[in-house]
């Protein structure tokens, strides 16, 4: 019970950071750009990466 919540907590630390990092750098694209920033953009920009790499993963054993 206890490792399988540690292992939970874990996820959701990584994916904030991960989301984190990619909306600080959609910030900073558009600041260096004079672009209107949105989070939901920015978000949604996130997930997209998150389902591209989730789709086009390749693992060791398949080839």
């Amino acid at each position: 019970m206890r490792k399988g919540l540690v292992i939970v907590i874990g996820l959701i630390v990584g994916y904030a950071i991960s989301w984190a990092f990619t909306v600080g750098i959609i910030k900073l694209i558009t600041m260096c750009f004079s672009i209107r920033f949105s989070l939901p953009t920015a978000t949604g920009i996130w997930l997209i990466l998150w389902l591209l790499k989730f789709v086009f993963h390749k693992s060791e054993g398949r080839r």
